[in-house]
């Protein structure tokens, strides 16, 4: 890591004398990225407007290979998969989308972006790409709208991967308890406030670049409005505690032990919700394992694929 950092400080270094903007430094390392991840940048259309998604399709991928169709969280976008999916793209074709009102995706007021709609495009989003089957992750928000997704849907689903999910909340966090005195840290409007989202949701920090820094919080305040209607829109229906008990498909459950966001209590709550799930707990390990841990979580997912295969001969 230290190499890595040395290495990547310096052709910021590079970049930034050769009269480059924060931004073209930012889009250089995310492209750096996808392209390490074997990634690019596709669309689609479905019945409310366009959806960005990144994808490993190509006609030398192997038909025998499994989709994975990855769903972010709250306030995040298709690029929160990369480090996880640089681990499966050899093995998987994979989709990870941004979701309605997030990203590069389809945004406006005019919408209503709760739980079950965010289900509804997801659906019409594989039908678009004419996906019969995956496996489904999701994460944070994402979770419970993979969660919803598979309920409803379990023909279409081969497995479910909850990581630190929406939908069940026994336990306070630190995030629960802002909410709790008219605070909601998800919602940022200066670089303070982004630093302090950024200790909130990961417990083991990624080394980013300033410039990259600077165009990430810029994005995220520009965010403002549309955040605080989604939170609102997904707050109407994101108790999940009667649908998880319905889910039939297999799932397998993720949690960062130091989640800040989504306490650690609620994952064996999902556990004993969902009939037959699986549980894998990190330790030192925040709201975001595919960022923070993406070679755990990989093989996490890959010995419950096994795990079940097994089961089912």
């Amino acid at each position: 890591m230290y190499h890595f950092k040395k290495a990547l400080t310096a052709l910021m270094i590079v970049l930034i004398f050769a009269g480059c903007s924060r931004y073209k430094i930012h889009d250089y390392a995310i492209e750096s990225t996808r392209k390490k991840a074997d990634l690019k940048s596709e669309e689609v259309y479905i019945s409310k407007g366009k959806i960005i998604y990144l994808s490993n399709f190509s006609e030398k991928a192997d038909k025998d290979q499994d989709f994975i169709i990855m769903v972010h969280g709250f306030g995040a976008n298709k690029d929160n998969w990369l480090k996880l999916s640089a681990e499966l793209t050899e093995k998987f074709k994979i989709a990870a989308l941004d979701l309605p009102g997030h990203g590069e995706s389809f945004s406006d007021f005019s919408n209503e972006y709760n739980i079950e709609n965010q289900a509804k495009w997801l659906n019409e989003f594989m039908e678009a790409l004419n996906i019969k089957k995956a496996h489904i992750i999701g994460n944070s928000m994402g979770g419970g709208i993979s969660a919803q997704f598979s309920y409803e849907n379990p023909d279409k689903v081969l497995t479910l991967t909850l990581i630190d999910s929406a939908g069940i909340y026994k336990t306070d966090s630190d995030f629960t308890r802002s909410l709790k005195d008219g605070k909601n840290p998800l919602v940022v409007e200066n670089m303070d406030q982004f630093k302090e989202l950024m200790d909130l949701v990961m417990e083991k920090k990624p080394y980013i670049p300033g410039p990259v820094f600077k165009v990430l919080t810029e994005k995220k305040i520009k965010r403002k409005s549309i955040d605080q209607k989604i939170f609102e829109d997904m707050s109407k229906d994101i108790d999940l505690t009667d649908t998880l008990e319905k889910i039939k498909v297999p799932v397998l459950i993720v949690w960062g032990k130091k989640d800040r966001v989504l306490h650690v209590d609620n994952a064996y709550e999902f556990k004993n919700k969902i009939k037959g799930s699986s549980l894998v707990v990190f330790d030192n390990t925040g709201h975001l394992p595919m960022m923070e841990t993406p070679e755990k979580t990989a093989d996490a997912f890959l010995n419950f694929l096994e795990e079940n295969k097994k089961l089912s001969e």
